[in-house]
């Protein structure tokens, strides 16, 4: 009610504008096709190599969702799950997650670059499932007999 009294009255404020302009992504564009391709090895690659950090951070999170209020329940104060953050920030890990990997990356190479076409968006993802090709080569075919 308020948009359509600043209307009447002469501010336009409230007044309802053009909706923006979509812009065109159809086109094709080799350096932005490359550009995302790129990106998307370096997001590939760090997935990749931070899932057994990932998978150390999940049942870390786990035990403090899951074990700890049991642990509570049975008598035993440890540590606070904040004081185990912080130790865990304060050691050197073999295993770093995917954000770690991914942050340590970014200082190297920059921002991620977004795609400005249909085209980059499929070169990102074919980017970012070309190092796991290797991981299904070994394993294609091994599955339960």
């Amino acid at each position: 009610m308020a948009g359509l009294l600043d209307y009447i009255a002469g501010r336009d404020e409230g007044a309802p504008q053009a909706p923006p302009s979509i812009p065109d992504r159809s086109g094709w564009d080799f350096s932005d096709v490359a550009r995302s391709f790129g990106a998307g090895l370096v997001k590939g690659t760090s997935t990749l190599l931070g899932t057994p950090g990932d998978v150390r951070q999940l049942i870390a999170d786990a035990h403090d969702a899951y074990i700890r209020p049991l642990e509570q329940r049975l008598g035993y104060q440890g540590p606070s799950p904040a004081l185990m953050r912080e130790i865990y920030a304060r050691q050197s890990s073999v295993l770093p997650t995917s954000p770690q990997l991914a942050d340590k990356a970014q200082a190297v190479f920059g921002a991620p670059y977004q795609p400005q076409t249909d085209a980059g968006d499929v070169a990102h993802i074919v980017g970012e499932k070309v190092p796991a090709v290797p991981l299904y080569m070994l394993t294609r075919g091994r599955g339960p007999r």
